[in-house]
């Protein structure tokens, strides 16, 4: 038993023994490898600030500044790492970590797709900029003024005041109409006259009275273009532009050009018909009722 132990010891002592060796060796690529993680550390964050003045003169997106910054912070964090973990003389370790990193990375991408893809949508979006904030917008059926944009989503203030939160895919992937990038705006106004009007008469006074409206731009001509034969009326389409994008604007600009049309209307004796519905009541049609029914029954 006695020598059973003292082999016990004799092998743990040249164990030890080894280590001891080995770390001494070792001992200088270990305070090489720290010397390198603080250089790393300060690289780093130089990197991170020369980063984001750099693209700050770029964007004006703050999270895309941001995010990019910290990518090049922990992009060189890591080099710095795979570097320290070499002079250990830790390949194998290397090997694993890298091997791991993929295993998980392509695991993390298909658990946060629609996230990865709302953020790629957010950078493309603030690289593109087809809008910022404080554009007029639409899309998705929304309509309002850009609050923020944000990687992962964009807010939108609608004309009822309310808060819309869009996913940057939904903005990046569909249709954008944005009002802001003319910021001017065409009125469509539809309006019938009787049928005993003289439309030339019409077309005149009307283009006319739409002329004369301070909110109208003087760059485009007022356009009067007759749409069709309508059951009681001849309708014409009114068309000018307004020197602005929003919406109140336009409402504006187009209940004054009723009002304008309206007068011109009365001052001319020219008549916005009410619609007229005519009953036939005979199978040949053209009769009146007393002549289809008894005169008892007419009665």
């Amino acid at each position: 038993m006695a020598d059973y132990f003292s082999h016990s010891l004799d092998i743990l002592t040249q164990k030890l023994t080894s280590w001891s060796d080995a770390l001494i060796a070792l001992l200088p690529n270990f305070v090489l490898a720290v010397l390198i993680m603080l250089l790393t550390y300060g690289t780093a964050r130089i990197a991170r600030k020369i980063t984001e003045k750099t693209l700050s003169a770029v964007f004006q997106a703050v999270s895309l500044r941001t995010v990019l910054a910290g990518a090049v912070y922990y992009g060189v964090i890591i080099m710095g790492f795979l570097v320290a973990l070499e002079f250990l003389q830790l390949q194998k370790a290397v090997t694993s970590l890298l091997a791991g990193a993929g295993v998980i990375g392509l695991a993390l991408s298909f658990a946060f797709q629609d996230l990865a893809t709302n953020v790629v949508s957010g950078l493309l979006i603030t690289v593109q900029r087809p809008l910022v904030v404080g554009d007029f917008v639409k899309t998705h059926d929304y309509r309002g003024h850009v609050e923020t944009i944000g990687l992962r989503s964009v807010t939108i203030r609608d004309l009822d005041g309310q808060h819309v939160v869009i996913p940057s895919k939904d903005i990046f992937q569909s249709p954008l109409l944005n009002f802001s990038t003319d910021n001017i705006r065409r009125v469509n106004l539809e309006v019938g006259v009787s049928y005993a009007s003289d439309l030339e008469q019409v077309a005149g006074l009307v283009q006319e009275a739409l002329t004369s409206l301070p909110t109208r731009l003087k760059t485009k001509p007022v356009k009067v273009q007759y749409s069709g034969f309508g059951d009681s009326s001849i309708d014409f389409v009114a068309r000018f532009w307004v020197a602005s994008c929003e919406e109140v604007d336009v409402l504006d600009a187009k209940s004054a050009a009723m009002v304008a049309i309206k007068k011109t209307f009365d001052a001319h004796d020219i008549t916005i018909p009410f619609p007229i519905r005519t009953l036939d009541f005979g199978i040949r049609g053209g009769e009146r009722l007393d002549e289809v029914l008894p005169r008892s029954e007419a009665a």
